[in-house]
């Protein structure tokens, strides 16, 4: 029977003889280069682990132990040695920078949650979006908190015969959205510091806008892939900034000198091999050197000391990371000048003490921190003051000894917190009541809380209280007292003074 009258049969004949052995051949070699490619990167560890906690700006995770510090077996033994291998396996960087690569090149999208790839070759900063989307807004009270406080801390600043101004340094996508993603799009209505902006000016502190400075320039003046501003944009605050401070600023247009920038965003998106891009550093702004530090703008504390004949006065500035590219400016126009990240920020006399003028500077998405971190300094005593009664009050108090510092704090009744009039008062050993005047404290919400209808809190939004207050009473006030009697006390209708909460505190001896 020939093969086609096979066929015809129903019947197929085909000869495998050949192709069996090849087919085997390339199934083995296809599983083998599967068990090798999965391998590798353990196999090849020692002599190809590329390390990139530098990058990430962050600590490897150690080798897990079996035992536990208190004896006990290690249950997350597993999980911890997978942390481990996850930090360290081979060609870690090199896989890490190819799919940052083409998903920025090809899909526009970024390899980590924290940056957003933008048109044109920008970056852009998660945490600035809630603030451009409104998708994040504080509540009129927190809005309010942040103002009060600002003003006490300029009163306290002024009283001692000081110069005062605090500023906001805008977020990237507040001056130029215009290279977002076409999907993020802007929220209606003003903004968290357009709303706070006018609640400054009725408590009359020395604000400086510089988003209005910055939008009167021309040309972009934020680095394409770092969420901060250029050199050049830098010294334009930093002139509006000395000027609000009374004094004249210095002129660092003369030479320039090409910098190799690496952005943080552009650290973030490709840890491994970030790519540079130029800034310009002003050489006449260099002329300082740093006191007792290391030479690095990073540093949370820093002390300088100016080297240009032009210099003058002393400063002392409460900043971020905004504060980096600002801070040559300042120390080469100011004698000797102080920088400092440290918070809650230390505004007790002798850390104000040396500097004649005091700088407050805060990045826009962190603007609620003015309201749930309020500074380390004396309330300011609003003298004697007469109580006509009480009133039931679901306000709290708490006293502690802080420090130099008697720290009364609580939460206030929101009915009797509408604005203004709500002091701590101490009650003298004659039985007299000297009051002073609390930060307004906003609470933040715990990591993984729900608001009452079951939403998880934004990351910049409503906060879980906004009616604590919080008192720093110099300890001299209840010198030579057994016992520290507070209470607080607010204004009621008519005009008139009324307790809501009474607390105590054993001092010693």
């Amino acid at each position: 029977m020939t093969r086609e009258q096979q066929s015809n049969a129903g019947e197929i004949v085909l000869n495998t003889s050949d192709s069996t052995p090849r087919m085997r051949a390339v199934s083995r070699a296809f599983v083998g280069l599967c068990l090798a490619l999965l391998l590798a990167p353990l196999l090849l560890m020692g002599a190809w682990s590329q390390n990139t906690a530098s990058g990430e700006k962050r600590e490897l995770a150690p080798w897990p132990q079996l035992v536990a510090e208190d004896g006990a077996p290690n249950t997350g033994y597993l999980g911890e040695l997978g942390a481990w291998f996850e930090d360290r396996f081979a060609f870690r960087s090199t896989l890490i920078e190819f799919d940052a690569s083409w998903r920025e090149a090809l899909l526009k999208t970024s390899a980590t949650q924290n940056v957003v790839v933008g048109t044109e070759g920008w970056l852009y900063y998660r945490g600035d979006l809630p603030d451009y989307q409104r998708t994040a807004l504080l509540s009129d009270r927190t809005l309010h908190n942040i103002a009060h406080n600002l003003a006490l801390m300029q009163e306290h600043v002024e009283g001692l015969g000081k110069h005062f101004c605090v500023t906001i340094a805008p977020n990237k996508a507040t001056l130029y959205p215009n290279h977002l993603p076409y999907y993020v799009r802007a929220g209606e209505g003003p903004s968290n510091l357009e709303q706070l902006e006018p609640l400054l000016a009725q408590e009359g502190v020395n604000y400086v806008s510089l988003t209005d400075v910055l939008r009167a320039q021309e040309g972009e003046l934020y680095l394409a892939r770092d969420s901060h501003w250029s050199n050049a944009g830098a010294q334009v605050g930093y002139r509006a900034l000395v000027e609000a401070l009374g004094r004249t600023p210095l002129s660092f247009d003369g030479a320039t000198q090409a910098q190799e920038h690496v952005g943080d965003l552009e650290g973030m998106l490709h840890p491994s091999n970030p790519r540079t891009e130029q800034d310009s550093l002003y050489l006449s702004a260099q002329q300082f050197s740093y006191q007792d530090c290391p030479e690095d703008v990073e540093q949370p504390l820093i002390n300088t000391k100016s080297t240009a004949p032009e210099a003058t006065g002393t400063l002392l500035a409460y900043r971020d990371s905004f504060g980096n590219a600002l801070l040559p400016y300042l120390a080469t126009t100011y004698t000797q000048a102080t920088f400092t990240k440290l918070v809650p920020y230390d505004m007790g006399a002798s850390a104000l003490e040396s500097a004649e003028d005091v700088l407050v500077e805060r990045v826009e998405r962190h603007l609620s921190a003015f309201a749930t971190n309020p500074p380390y300094m004396p309330a300011p005593p609003r003298g004697a003051m007469q109580v006509s009664g009480k009133e039931a009050s679901a306000t709290s108090i708490q006293l502690a000894v802080k420090g130099p510092y008697l720290v009364v704090e609580g939460e206030l009744d929101p009915a009797h917190a509408p604005g203004d009039g709500v002091y701590v008062a101490l009650r003298m050993a004659d039985g007299s009541l000297v009051a002073f005047e609390p930060f307004y404290v906003s609470a933040e919400v715990a990591e993984g809380a729900v608001d009452a209808a079951g939403a998880q809190d934004a990351d910049n939004g409503s906060l879980a209280s906004d009616f604590g207050y919080r008192a720093y009473v110099p300890l001299e006030v209840v010198e030579g007292l057994d016992e520290a009697m507070a209470c607080v006390v607010v204004r009621a209708d008519g005009g008139a003074y009324v307790q809501v909460a009474q607390g105590s505190l054993e001092l010693a001896a």
